[in-house]
């Protein structure tokens, strides 16, 4: 990876937690989005930190170097990538449940079928996620920066 490219990207540095072959697990601990969380004010991404700041989060990652247990990596991942993992996991169940719901009451339907129509537009949402999310999983993983010494 070129510096240029390396300098794009959204980096996190993490730990090794089960190597294996071609590869390993890495736990990475969740960073507060803003200062607000300091401030003891600001919107809900402060109260969203603070239920899973208990859960570290853990990334499977492809490295062709040999790496071990207790091994401090950097990890990186492109913003574009991001952002389209963002988009389809939010705004696709959501767009096919508002749809499935819009549909439904355009067709003179009453509230139950209406809310049908939306759990209907959100599950089949969900299900066209899943399948995209299988297909591209590399596209999402982030990547290991450095080669470990």
């Amino acid at each position: 990876m070129s510096p240029d490219e390396t300098a794009s990207l959204l980096v996190e540095r993490g730990r090794v937690v089960e190597p294996f072959e071609g590869g390993a697990w890495v736990q990475v601990e969740r960073s507060s989005a803003c200062g607000a969380c300091a401030a003891r004010s600001g919107c809900g991404t402060r109260a969203m930190a603070r239920w899973g700041r208990s859960r570290p989060l853990r990334v499977a990652i492809e490295s062709s170097h040999p790496l071990a247990i207790g091994q401090e990596v950097s990890l990186g991942l492109p913003p574009r990538e991001l952002a389209s993992a963002s988009l389809w996991t939010y705004g696709m169940p959501l767009g096919l449940a508002l749809a499935g719901a819009l549909g439904i009451e355009r067709l003179g339907g009453s509230e139950p079928w209406v809310a049908l129509g939306f759990a209907a537009g959100l599950l089949g949402g969900l299900l066209i996620l899943r399948r995209r999310l299988q297909r591209d999983d590399a596209r999402y993983r982030p990547r290991l920066l450095e080669p470990p010494c």
